[in-house]
């Protein structure tokens, strides 16, 4: 989604929108980043970028990766906490009692699912074979953004959805 050209494009429905793994907002880049991007740019325009080429990802890499994230260890309290977390954007009064009428929409069983993988993929990332807190955590962001509608109150209190998240993240227990 782009947030500033979106003449000729039309809002995902929400189911459509709990298909998507994560949001990830990704800002403009720093300075020295820019100037990265701009020389490689440059070298691929003059065809002095070797690194596209030196570099292929072959299928069967993503598939031996995806099975061995697919054997990261979750412990089945990181599984309670997920779907606890996930569950307090369903009860937000729970967790926020002055935030009762603030969430349209918490996020659908889906988004259990996703942060499960999300956090597993992490853990890969990160080179560990089991799940921690902190994987969760991290990811949890990306993968509730998208698919919890914040109401009229939000919007009229000016708490985005950001805030929402982090709020439930730093109010439900971590194990």
């Amino acid at each position: 989604q782009n947030p500033l050209e979106q003449s000729g494009t039309y809002p995902l429905p929400e189911a459509q929108l709990d298909r998507f793994l994560l949001q990830v907002n990704l800002g403009y880049p720093t300075a020295d980043e820019e100037l990265l991007i701009l020389q490689r740019d440059r070298a691929q325009h003059y065809g002095e970028d070797k690194s596209v080429l030196s570099s292929p990802l072959h299928p069967d890499t993503v598939l031996k990766a995806r099975r061995e994230v697919a054997e990261i260890h979750v412990e089945t309290m990181l599984e309670r906490y997920i779907v606890t977390l996930v569950g307090a954007t369903r009860e937000l009064e729970k967790w926020q009692p002055e935030w009762k009428d603030y969430l349209m929409a918490g996020a659908s069983p889906r988004a259990s699912i996703a942060l499960l993988r999300a956090s597993s993929a992490m853990a890969y990332i990160r080179g560990r074979d089991h799940v921690t807190p902190d994987d969760i955590i991290d990811i949890a962001p990306d993968v509730l953004r998208h698919r919890i509608i914040p109401g009229y109150a939000a919007r009229a209190a000016e708490v985005d959805r950001d805030t929402i998240i982090q709020t439930l993240i730093e109010n439900v227990p971590v194990p």
